[in-house]
């Protein structure tokens, strides 16, 4: 079963983010998504798409051969049968719209699938809901003030849609 959350955060949060999943699993792991070597995960990583997994399952990470449209080959990361979170990090573009960012989790380890929802029920105390657009946004973000991008559209949010 899946399990995912969108949210919308300014840079200064990354540290925030980071404590609350230090906070449930402990030191985690970034995960490649080709196959190669684990790294520790800091809040200063600078990449799109982190795969994070806990220090003691990583001997469960599991990858398979993807065959490319040039007949090249690679092994990629089976998110499926990995115990890994997904982590896309949000950001603002230049003309100050926020992207969101995304943790999605599709592992069958049922422990991690436990404590990934963990996560998710914390890190939602952190954010404000909007239900309207399913997506959480940061207390330190101008709603107001600030616009969003969501598929295919860029939008603002007032306070009569927090509600």
């Amino acid at each position: 079963m899946s399990k995912q959350i969108n949210f919308y955060s300014c840079p200064n949060d990354k540290e925030m983010i980071v404590n609350t999943l230090k906070s449930v699993f402990g030191q985690l792991l970034c995960t490649p998504y080709y196959k190669g070597n684990f790294s520790l995960f800091d809040k200063d990583i600078n990449e799109e798409t982190l795969y994070l997994t806990e220090n003691h399952l990583q001997k469960h990470i599991s990858y398979y051969i993807h065959k490319y449209y040039d007949g090249t080959t690679a092994e990629v990361l089976d998110c499926i049968k990995s115990p890994v979170l997904e982590y896309s990090v949000p950001f603002q573009r230049e003309d100050m719209v926020y992207v969101s960012g995304r943790f999605y989790c599709r592992a069958d380890n049922i422990e991690f699938s436990q404590k990934v929802s963990k996560f998710f029920g914390k890190l939602k105390k952190e954010f404000r809901y909007v239900k309207q657009w399913k997506c959480y946004i940061s207390n330190s973000i101008d709603i107001e003030a600030s616009r969003f991008f969501v598929p295919n559209r860029i939008i603002t949010i007032n306070k009569e849609d927090l509600k």
